[in-house]
């Protein structure tokens, strides 16, 4: 149980003035858990969700989250509908889900619905992610996002110096096919997990390049550790050059060295800098408000604001 909460990561972004919905009471937050564990029961197929059961509790302790933290406020009554929406689609697609798979399902739809950067994220989903923001890891080194319009997986940027930048994919190629495999209908979870795999092991990419709309080209990869360099220097004259690859754990130390780097090759004489972001996919915000510190004199850089002013900080 304590994985699986700590799997659960709300990002809550405030994205526009609050909907004009009353905050949740606390009967009106039973009557929509108490619909949501009848309705779970009948989707089963069998027996009824006890308040004890563990699923029920980690749905409901989500819920009650977002009622409560999430900077707009939102009707359980439609928060259950979204999470319905997930349950019957899974038990449609697997008629022998488990009821953890149910219920991650349900958790999924209901905070993929919430705003463009709420999610639910697995056990497997939470340690990508670590992974991810640590830097170092083992795979292809490619940042993909599910294109709406084609269905296929879109690559956002590859990593520099990893085999997907090696290969030759570039910031908005489609991938079409994983090894024999369509990506069309498949979900970015599945299609992610395929292009994991061992260190050493291969892949075949099938790679379509907008404009082009045919199958395009096909492309074997071989897996390895990923080390993300995530700050790459050098001087232009007495003009720093930085390019910043991602914002992970080690991104404002790495920045500091290479200014300082270059400060001593410029004789103490650097003109200015220019800072490339370009295809850098994010990261952790708390690195990317230091990196901004290094070049900002004193103003806000960020701000975030809830409907607790408690928890409004700058």
């Amino acid at each position: 149980m304590a994985k699986l909460l700590a799997a659960l990561l709300l990002m809550m972004v405030a994205i526009g003035p609050a909907c004009a919905v009353a905050p949740a009471s606390r009967a009106d937050t039973v009557a929509a858990l108490d619909r949501y564990r009848t309705d779970f029961a009948k989707v089963r197929g069998y027996g009824s969700l006890s308040t004890a059961d563990r699923n029920y509790v980690l749905f409901s302790d989500a819920m009650r989250r977002v009622l409560t933290e999430h900077v707009k406020p939102f009707d359980p009554q439609v928060l259950v509908d979204k999470a319905e929406d997930g349950l019957k689609k899974k038990k449609a697609e697997n008629p022998k889900a488990s009821d953890r798979m149910l219920t991650e399902a349900a958790l999924d739809s209901m905070l993929g619905t919430l705003d463009p950067y709420s999610s639910f994220l697995d056990a497997e989903r939470y340690r990508y992610l670590r992974e991810q923001t640590q830097g170092e890891f083992g795979g292809l080194g490619i940042e993909v996002t599910m294109d709406e319009e084609s269905g296929l997986i879109k690559v956002v940027s590859p990593i520099d110096g990893s085999p997907a930048a090696r290969a030759g994919l570039r910031s908005g190629d489609l991938i079409a096919r994983i090894d024999d495999v369509a990506v069309k209908g498949l979900n970015l979870h599945d299609a992610v997990a395929r292009m994991r795999g061992p260190v050493g092991s291969s892949v075949a990419l099938s790679i379509r390049r907008p404009p082009a709309t045919d199958a395009g080209t096909r492309v074997s990869l071989t897996r390895a550790i990923v080390k993300i360099q995530p700050v790459r220097y050098r001087l232009e004259g007495n003009v720093a050059y930085v390019r910043i690859a991602t914002f992970n754990q080690s991104t404002s130390s790495a920045l500091d060295s290479a200014i300082e780097d270059m400060r001593r090759q410029a004789k103490g004489r650097l003109a200015g800098a220019v800072i490339d972001l370009r295809n850098n996919p994010g990261g952790l915000l708390e690195q990317a408000v230091q990196v901004a510190d290094r070049f900002l004199d004193t103003v806000d850089i960020v701000s975030v604001r809830g409907r607790d002013p408690e928890e409004s900080r700058t």
